[in-house]
């Protein structure tokens, strides 16, 4: 029994360590329409049966748009929601074998496609994997900046 009990002890320090047992968080992003502007309210998965009562303009404000968080952030920790429009910055590049400053970037619209999150629309490239390449950063998101599209 202290043998199990040792090992369990380990696969959790193991698990602490690696952030294994940490699973995203489920949340999302309501954006309502005002006569000043968007107003934007975040509920996580479990607190959407409850929305009317917890949220104070649910049938005052029409919805104009409801957004999934994505479990992301960007390189400021800015957390990274579906419609989100990110800079990918080129920073830094190898010609010749020196190191070039590169101040252009790319700008792409995160969206859920096929049971994941990806950048652009032909689901090219996974979210999760694009972001250790990348470092990008949340410059806006299709809803409120639609002029960053073009």
């Amino acid at each position: 029994r202290k043998r199990y009990s040792n090992r369990v002890s380990e696969c959790k320090s193991i698990n602490k360590q690696l952030k294994i047992n940490k699973m995203r968080e489920i949340k999302f992003e309501y954006g309502f329409e005002s006569v000043n502007g968007i107003v934007k309210k975040v509920y996580y998965l479990h607190e959407i049966p409850n929305i009317k009562e917890k949220c104070d303009v649910w049938n005052r404000l029409p919805i104009v748009y409801t957004r999934q968080y994505t479990g992301l952030k960007d390189k400021n920790g800015v957390e990274i929601y579906e419609g989100d429009l990110v800079a990918c910055f080129h920073e830094e590049q190898i010609k010749d074998g020196q190191i070039i400053h590169d101040p252009t970037y790319e700008i792409y619209q995160i969206t859920f496609i096929n049971g994941g999150f990806v950048t652009g629309e032909d689901d090219e490239l996974l979210l999760g994997q694009w972001i250790h390449d990348c470092k990008p950063e949340v410059i806006g998101n299709i809803h409120e900046n639609p002029e960053l599209i073009n």
